[in-house]
């Protein structure tokens, strides 16, 4: 395999311009693969991760298993169920019992004031 080399001829200034570019290109493309390869190695260990927290959550199910095996079942007698009828004291914060209830106590401190001056 030949290879042709070409030379050109360039100004100092515009020489290292280009120069400079490539540098940064190829400095940019050294980037973009040292992040390809950290992806690659974070979804390597997030997949390990799934798998070890997949066997991880089956051991503690088994275990669950294993203790509700060993643990009794309760043998309690079903109460009869008695209806109690409890009474329930309402307590009411409605804003339309509030203001009846304004109403009434100034109402009230009308009908005392009027019962004083005619009294």
């Amino acid at each position: 395999m030949v290879k042709d080399e070409v030379y050109v001829s360039m100004e100092q200034p515009q020489y290292r311009k280009s120069k400079a570019d490539i540098l940064g290109c190829q400095a940019g493309f050294l980037k973009t693969l040292k992040h390809i390869h950290n992806l690659r190695v974070y979804a390597r260990r997030k997949n390990d991760l799934k798998i070890e927290l997949k066997n991880d959550l089956n051991v503690l199910l088994t275990h669950l298993e294993l203790i509700q095996a060993k643990m009794p079942i309760p043998k309690v007698p079903k109460l009869k169920k008695k209806r109690e009828i409890v009474v329930k004291e309402v307590i009411s914060h409605s804003p339309e019992i509030e203001r009846r209830n304004e109403v009434e106590t100034e109402l009230k401190m009308i009908q005392e004031k009027l019962k004083s001056l005619n009294g």
